[in-house]
């Protein structure tokens, strides 16, 4: 087996991503994923993680909620995945936000598919964002060659 380090790797930024996050440390390209929004190049079928900003959740919710399903149902076959919430837990409990969509809502939607098995990450901003997809990234990389 040739020797590998953790910054061997390059960060997939789905095209579709609107606002995409910034990788400090990382190389990223920019390329169409079938699933998610980041993976790593080469391992996209076995690694992913579907970011969803408040409002994109909200929207999740709503009027794209079987888009949502259909996206988080594809995650569910990943070996490695997560859904990224670009909000704080007490952000969905407060909801304070518009158009009026009820906290239960969307705290139910969240724990559904958490408990189905897609761990849901919380962050801060794009920032907190951006390092827990490296983070998430460089731990499925240092497993894949333990």
């Amino acid at each position: 087996m040739v020797e590998s380090s953790m910054s061997d790797f390059t960060i997939i930024i789905d095209t579709r991503e609107q606002r995409p996050l910034f990788f400090r440390d990382v190389e990223t390209i920019r390329r169409a994923l079938k699933t998610g929004d980041y993976s790593i190049e080469g391992c996209e079928d076995r690694v992913s993680i579907e970011r969803k900003s408040l409002e994109d959740l909200l929207s999740c919710v709503t009027s794209r909620r079987e888009a949502f399903n259909d996206q988080m149902t594809r995650l569910l076959s990943f070996e490695s995945k997560a859904l990224l919430i670009e909000a704080r837990p007490l952000d969905l409990e407060q909801g304070n936000w518009f158009p009026k969509v009820h906290p239960n809502a969307v705290i139910g939607t969240v724990l559904k598919w958490k408990m189905k098995g897609i761990p849901v990450i919380y962050a801060n901003g794009q920032e907190q964002a951006a390092k827990y997809v490296a983070w998430f990234m460089r731990l499925f990389w240092e497993r894949k060659y333990e």
